[in-house]
């Protein structure tokens, strides 16, 4: 008998705490077809940004499952700008918690604008209308807990739009 490793045991685990039937994240068990977010972002890198552990693990299997590379996740506002500094190759899209650690993210959103990079938010704090306000009523906005597909869906089609 073969015993699980431990990113399937993370993944199995968080498949019954972020339960869809919740109303919280889902999380799909591995790529397969009948996956909706297989293959939406093949070749792409996307950055993390997110301060809650269980959070940003859910995120980055998602992301893999959807063919992306994923750069990080971030916790730190420092960290991020650090990472946009000296990464080399370039970051097609990003997940944007608002709240890190008290500290809020738009040092790293105004970075991702100067470069043209889209970017989501994924948040828990804020109001949608101030983002909108600072960033243009055009800023994609998700609460948490939502839909990791929608969040993926969302990235996919910013960056189409961007080629």
């Amino acid at each position: 008998m073969r015993l699980p490793t431990l990113p399937s045991l993370a993944r199995a685990s968080l498949v019954r705490v972020f339960s869809p039937a919740d109303g919280g994240l889902s999380l799909s068990s591995g790529r397969s077809s009948d996956t909706p977010c297989v293959d939406m972002l093949t070749g792409r890198r996307v950055l993390i940004v997110e301060d809650e552990g269980l959070l940003a693990l859910d995120l980055e299997f998602a992301l893999i499952d959807a063919g992306a590379t994923v750069m990080g996740p971030v916790i730190q506002v420092d960290e991020g700008l650090t990472l946009m500094a000296t990464e080399t190759g370039p970051i097609d899209a990003a997940i944007l918690d608002l709240d890190l650690r008290g500290q809020p993210s738009y040092p790293l959103a105004d970075c991702l604008i100067e470069r043209g990079v889209p970017f989501v938010f994924h948040t828990g704090h804020g109001r949608e209308a101030d983002l909108r306000a600072r960033y243009g009523t055009d800023i994609q906005v998700f609460a948490k807990p939502s839909r990791i597909e929608g969040v993926i869906a969302a990235l996919a089609e910013l960056i189409a739009n961007r080629s």
